[in-house]
């Protein structure tokens, strides 16, 4: 047997003994350190909190008491006679209180005694708490330096002089059973500036001596006090100044720490004799493992040593039957392989190299030639490139072996069965002259070969190419397996190069159309302006955007948007010059950028002549599906270096011109200026303020009265919509509205109104009606929000009258119907506003299940001066009475006015002649004056 000294001659056995030792060690000893440390600091939590559960018990049953105390004080004030004498001589020795005192204070609190040895002194603060009827608590100090306790209460709060009865209280019966805490606990009682009032004597410590000597203690002192006399301490604060006009009180509990860790002390000592038992089996057990592997970990090192010279015929012997055994054999077959690999891998380290140098196509093929010819012995070598896997179409590009020269590009055209054959990604054989492709491959080679050797070229599914390579003789086993793993990693680069064109296109191009995205477009307009810059030409940025291309995708899909998307930028890119650009900045946004104008002039004239171009372009009609698509476009203009020097300026100028665009009727174009540029500005905030006025409940509703036209009596109301800016002004609906439902927040803004209309037509019993917003109408789940709203307001549906414009009628006639039948079937009212200025038609508003039509204000205001505006209100009023509907006229502000449309038979009637639109309080006082004033 071997002794301990020959065991660990070995460097690796102590370096092995001793890491075993310490990874043993280490975590057992910081296992035992955080285990320890976690039991410290939890018996210190729940000490802690154990003698604050105990201080704040204590405290409350002191508490307790002290109510007692004030409940005898109050029944003995009640039975004093007028002279300040207790009606007992017997009630002052009850066991709550010592002694009694009678004070007289008159009206300027000039305190008197009356009778009693030790006088408490009160403040004024104390007799106004005394005038309220409660009781105070003071703390005075005897001669003998010990704290008396008294609480006090005004006998009589009615008397001129005040009388005051004060009780000294027992502090045997206040400070209670203090025997109930252990020996090692003591208790004090400290004032808010931690100053003496109490400590017990059945366990006194040195806390508890230095607080009745220092009297006074600031929490720091009375914690680094308590640290050094290693104790713990539990406090808790009882607030008295509501109750009795005093401070808070401290109680304060102690406890040696000793004490408290005394049975941690006897877990260490067990532990420790665990710990040291633990040690003597982890010495023992890695003696047995180092004797166990050291012979068989030589002879291996051994072997190793002698393949780091080269030594590739190197045998390791090793006895054991083990694991040991079957490392020592693998060990011996793999010296042997990697003789034979060490030149293949060299070879391919240096392939791989160029493969991962990101190659081009052309540099990819250049590598397959080199690095065919270096891992095989092949005697020709065609690269068949995949150009058309559909009809099966090869480009090949044939090598000679024999100096290496490059033959003329040719095309292979195979059956499908090669393709499929090469998907399975397996070498494929050809030695048989009967093959049809083993001939074709002969006659293109042009070379006697006798075996074709096919290396697909795949990664996953994606079928490259395939590496041809003919032979005189059949290739063996390992020269094939090489070749096919070159192939896989040409497969490898193509796959790369495929992938970085890939990723280059969808950073600078549009997926959807094809077209140059944002980043593209700004990358080419930076250098365009620097051109331009040094050669003094302008530049022409045209910002389209697609009219009410949501209403596409809402009504007939995105899938119908995409298409409609297509179809525009096809039509864009015809329309335009190869010099110049065209992206789709996002969404239903386009910009075309026209380059190489020589000045101002030709700028303006050719964007001109191409933003007409494009409009005609954009509003012919588009087919799909047997739908008929009819689009407008409206085109900002902006131009360098006139509007802008930088780009983000120039794009910027050009959407605001787009903007103004719209607003001038949408379907035409209009150029930057900087009045547009104030406009744009402007709009943004607004789109901010509105936000933000949304988030901060900014909104009102006005209310305007409606009028029975013959009796002049209210009879419903129209809740018109105020917003006050946080700056107190007051912003008007023309203002915002169209901003609003630009950015998509009438939707959120009517359910809003919805809900507090419903809620004053409940609570004034009063009909009103509300204006949605198209957007709500169409797209905004109008039907529920309306139920909601109801429900919310437990309003009946007929006191609810929903506004629409007669233009949101016309936008999608068949989801109007559906809307208006399906709020006609909740039971509330249909009003269509403002009609006569759209372009409905009349045999549409028959199928429409409305009930009112308002006739818009322009109409009224020329009533009296204009026979036509007169004819068309007559029209109307005929028109809607025919129909079975009710008439109202909007806008009236003369006497005159009203008698007129009293004349043509008008319903009802609202405007300035009666009332402005009133907040809810001033409408409210307005109806009832309104209503008394009917009666």
């Amino acid at each position: 047997m071997d002794s301990l000294g020959n065991l660990f001659r070995s460097k690796v056995a102590w370096r092995v003994f001793i890491l075993f030792i310490l990874s043993s060690l280490i975590p057992v000893l910081i296992l035992a350190i955080l285990s320890l440390y976690h039991v410290t600091s939890i018996t210190s939590e729940q000490v802690t909190s154990r003698l604050e559960q105990d201080a704040k018990f204590y405290g409350l049953s002191v508490y307790d008491r002290l109510q007692v105390i004030e409940e005898q004080l109050l029944f003995h004030a009640s039975m004093l006679d007028a002279k300040g004498v207790l009606p007992s001589k017997d009630s002052k020795n009850i066991e709550h209180i010592s002694s009694w005192n009678v004070t007289v204070t008159d009206s300027i609190q000039n305190n008197t005694q009356v009778w009693g040895s030790l006088t408490p002194v009160f403040d004024i603060g104390a007799m106004e708490h005394m005038k309220k009827g409660r009781s105070v608590l003071s703390l005075s100090f005897q001669d003998s330096g010990s704290p008396a306790l008294f609480m006090s209460r005004i006998v009589n709060l009615q008397a001129i002089n005040s009388r005051i009865l004060s009780a000294r209280i027992n502090d045997k019966y206040l400070w209670g059973d203090q025997d109930r805490f252990t020996a090692d606990i003591s208790a004090c009682v400290l004032d808010a500036s931690f100053q003496y009032i109490h400590c017990s004597e059945s366990a006194a410590n040195m806390a508890s001596n230095i607080l009745r000597q220092d009297g006074r203690l600031t929490p720091f002192v009375l914690d680094e006090l308590l640290k050094s006399e290693e104790m713990f301490y539990g406090r808790w604060a009882l607030f008295m100044q509501p109750n009795y006009f005093t401070s808070k009180w401290n109680f304060v509990l102690f406890q040696n720490r000793q004490i408290a860790f005394s049975q941690l002390k006897q877990f260490s000592g067990i532990y420790l004799i665990v710990l040291l038992m633990f040690l003597i089996i982890v010495v023992l057990f890695s003696i047995y493992l180092i004797r166990r592997n050291s012979v068989p970990l030589e002879a291996l090192m051994e072997g190793i040593r002698e393949l780091s010279l080269k030594k590739f015929n190197t045998e390791v012997k090793v006895d054991s039957h083990d694991e040991y055994k079957e490392v020592a054999d693998a060990f011996n077959s793999m010296s042997v392989r990697i003789g034979s690999q060490i030149k293949r891998l060299e070879t391919q380290a240096y392939i791989d190299r160029l493969i991962l140098s990101r190659p081009t196509v052309d540099d990819i093929v250049d590598i397959s030639h080199n690095g065919i010819n270096q891992l095989t012995s092949c005697d020709s070598l065609e690269l068949a490139l995949l150009d058309d896997a559909h009809s099966c179409v090869f480009h090949l590009k044939g090598y000679a072996i024999t100096g290496h020269e490059t033959r003329p590009s040719r095309y292979l055209t195979s059956d499908r069965e090669l393709i499929e054959t090469a998907l399975q990604g397996q070498p494929i054989l050809l030695s048989d002259t009967g093959n049809p492709l083993f001939s074709k491959l002969l006659q293109l080679s042009k070379t006697d070969v006798r075996t074709f050797l096919l290396l697909p070229i795949l990664n996953v599914d994606e079928l490259y190419g395939i590496f041809i390579l003919g032979y005189h003789d059949e290739p063996q086993q390992d020269e094939i397996d090489d070749g096919m793993e070159f192939s896989n990693r040409i497969a490898v680069a193509f796959a790369n190069a495929a992938w970085e064109e890939k990723l280059y296109n969808q950073a600078r191009y549009d997926l959807l159309t094809a077209l140059p995205n944002r980043a593209s477009l700004e990358e080419r307009l930076e250098k365009e302006i620097s051109h331009a810059s040094r050669s003094g030409e302008c530049i022409a940025v045209l910002f389209l955007d697609l009219d009410r291309f949501k209403n596409v995708n809402d009504s007939l899909g995105h899938e119908f948007g995409d298409a409609v998307l297509k179809e525009m930028s096809n039509r864009l890119h015809k329309g335009l010059r190869d010099e110049d650009t065209v992206s789709r900045h996002g969404g239903d946004e386009f910009i075309i950028m026209l380059r190489g104008l020589e000045d101002q002039n030709m700028a303006v004239n050719t964007a001109s002549v191409v933003a007409e171009k494009i409009i005609e372009l954009v509003s012919k009609p588009i087919i799909l599906d047997d739908h008929e698509i009819r689009m407008t476009t409206s085109v900002g203009i902006s131009v360098y270096p006139a509007d802008a020097r930088d780009m983000n300026t120039l794009l910027r100028n050009a959407d605001s011109a787009m903007y103004h665009a719209k607003d001038m009727g949408r379907g035409n174009f209009q150029f930057y200026s900087e009045a547009l540029n104030a406009a744009a500005n402007y709009r943004l905030e607004m789109e901010t303020k509105l936000h933000r006025a949304i988030e901060h409940d900014e909104f009102e509703l006005f209310y305007q009265p409606k009028y029975d036209i013959k009796t002049n009596n209210i009879i419903s109301c129209e809740a018109l919509i105020r917003w006050q800016d946080e700056d107190g002004s007051m912003i008007a609906p023309d203002q915002f509205i169209a901003v609003a439902e630009d950015i998509g927040l009438t939707t959120v803004i009517g359910q809003w109104a919805l809900k507090v209309a419903c809620k004053k037509a409940r609570e004034w019993s009063l009909p009103v009606s509300v204006n949605i917003s198209a957007r709500h109408f169409h797209h905004g789940n109008l039907v529920e929000h309306v139920a909601d709203a109801l429900n919310d307001a437990k309003l009946d549906p007929s006191l609810l009258e929903i506004e629409i414009t007669e233009t949101t009628t016309m936008q999608n006639l068949k989801k109007t119907v559906s809307v208006l039948t399906a709020l006609k079937d909740i039971g509330v009212k249909i009003s269509i506003d403002d009609f006569g200025t759209g372009y409905s038609s009349l045999n549409y508003l028959k199928h429409f299940p409305v009930d009112t039509l308002k006739i818009d204000r322009v109409f009224i205001k020329n009533i009296l001066l204009y026979e036509k505006d007169l004819a068309i209100v007559k029209s109307t009023v005929g028109l809607a009475h025919n129909l079975g509907l009710n008439v109202v006229a909007e806008g009236v502000e003369l006497e005159e006015q009203r008698s007129t449309l009293e004349e043509l038979g008008c319903d009802e009637m609202q405007g300035f002649l009666y009332s402005h639109a009133l907040p809810p309080k001033e409408f409210l006082s307005f109806f009832r004056k309104s209503f008394v004033s009917a009666k």
